[in-house]
């Protein structure tokens, strides 16, 4: 059951709740079309659903039937919760009431960035904006970068590392599920000794390349192919950096793109630990690294 706490506050809509929310939770005696009560029959099979529209700002309840009897046109109706970003409550210092937040809002609150698309120009605005913006309020504590990334842009990537490695503060990264070209390459540009990865995740390493609407004479390509071949010699700096090897070794490595599990990463050099949750939750050690 989804209830916002931004629904209106005049007795009419509030009497429309209680009404509503008795329906759901099988209290009425099932007046009303469409809603039974929690005395229903189990072969129907219902399940009664209250579904908050955000963006019409009404209630309205909704059912579907998972029996094997099909129900009448229009009798079980399925409201489809929106896809925008969920709203958590948060209470900050010397505020008095709970407000409700953007799920992103709330985790930068707690110095935690999620990336989780590709890496182009304007997530890496969004992304320097807001490291500039934590260092703004806090200068010591560390910024906890969680990785989801499919690949991305080089000079964009760059942007972000160059930031990363100007900070006063320990920029901790750690690969949720899929790093990959710029991705992995900001996994790998962490804090030493703070660069982390999850059991199931993969890292792919892509030497940078030309853009798909490169074009011009052929002293134009010539200038862009000499440009990413500068990138790559530049790449291949940082990643000899990141892991201690050679630039040689990191070279012929990285020839042709290259995946990696976690513990190959870290092997590598690459991450420095692998995160292993226990079965009843995360160890003290990694919730005192993360």
């Amino acid at each position: 059951m989804f209830v916002s706490s931004l629904a209106s506050s005049s007795p009419g809509a509030a009497q429309t709740r209680r009404t509503l929310v008795r329906r759901v939770a099988g209290i009425d005696s099932g007046a009303g079309r469409g809603v039974r009560s929690r005395g229903a029959r189990a072969g129907e099979g219902f399940l009664h659903k209250l579904v908050y529209l955000r963006g019409q700002g009404v209630y309205r309840a909704g059912n579907t039937c998972s029996g094997r009897r099909r129900c009448q046109r229009n009798a079980c109706q399925l409201v489809q919760m929106s896809r925008t970003m969920p709203r958590v409550p948060y209470r900050g210092p010397g505020m008095q009431e709970y407000v409700f937040i953007d799920l992103m809002q709330r985790l930068n609150k707690d110095r935690i960035i999620f990336l989780g698309e590709e890496i182009d120009e304007e997530v890496a605005n969004q992304t320097v904006a807001l490291l500039l913006q934590m260092k703004e309020e806090d200068s010591v504590s560390p910024v906890r970068l969680y990785c989801q990334i499919p690949g991305g842009i080089y000079t964009a990537g760059m942007m972000i590392y160059d930031c990363v490695k100007n900070l006063p503060f320990d920029v901790i990264t750690l690969n949720m599920g899929m790093a990959a070209g710029m991705g992995a390459f900001l996994v790998a540009g962490g804090t030493k000794g703070k660069r982390f990865a999850l059991p199931n995740a993969r890292f792919l390493f892509q030497q940078p390349s030309l853009l798909d609407d490169v074009e011009g004479s052929a002293e134009d390509i010539k200038t862009e192919v000499l440009n990413v071949l500068r990138q790559r010699d530049q790449w291949l700096h940082h990643l000899s950096e990141f892991t201690g090897h050679p630039v040689e070794k990191i070279k012929e490595d990285f020839r042709r793109d290259r995946y990696f599990t976690a513990a190959e990463a870290r092997e590598y050099g690459l991450i420095d630990r692998v995160l292993e949750p226990t079965m009843k939750g995360i160890t003290k050690d990694m919730e005192a690294q993360l």
